[in-house]
């Protein structure tokens, strides 16, 4: 579950750069300038998400699972993202009904990733620090990144890269 967290803000950061962008809103308003509609994931994320729809909540506060059976949510942003044939059709502030992942993040942790020089790694301490965390509702898609896991942690025997963003994978 954490492994396509991952992808899913790293498709976002790499569809998005936000170099200039000094503070949150900043970041979101440029990832929702409709630049990235219809551009191709990068290739890596698009193997793993082809398709499917994806809720981010960014959250003044630190999240928790609790949140997603609130009837009222509190939250600064709420973005919903649609990939189709490995394209983002749809990228825009809203909530959809069922998703097929749904991502948790506080402000700070968002932050903190869309300002990171390395995105990856940030996002991998944020989620073992549990200031970001996710769910992933679609079975197909978490037999995908239960097997990207174990293919992680074969390969994190002989790789450090890949030993540092083991946090993700759980």
């Amino acid at each position: 579950m954490k492994l396509k967290m991952l992808i899913v803000l790293l498709a976002m950061l790499l569809l998005v750069s936000s170099v200039s962008a000094k503070t949150l809103d900043e970041h979101i308003n440029k990832l929702l300038d409709g630049s990235s509609v219809g551009k191709e994931l990068p290739k890596g994320i698009s193997t793993l998400l082809s398709k499917g729809t994806i809720q981010a909540y960014i959250i003044p506060e630190v999240p928790s699972l609790d949140y997603l059976d609130l009837e009222n949510k509190t939250f600064t942003y709420a973005i919903s993202v649609n990939v189709e044939s490995k394209k983002v059709v749809t990228l825009e502030e809203g909530e959809l009904a069922e998703p097929d992942l749904v991502i948790l993040a506080s402000e700070t942790a968002a932050l903190n990733v869309f300002e990171s020089d390395n995105p990856a790694s940030t996002l991998a301490a944020e989620v073992e620090s549990k200031q970001i965390i996710y769910v992933i509702n679609d079975a197909g898609l978490r037999a995908k990144f239960n097997f990207i896991k174990t293919i992680a942690k074969f390969l994190a025997i002989f790789s450090p890269g890949i030993r540092e963003l083991l946090p993700i994978f759980g």
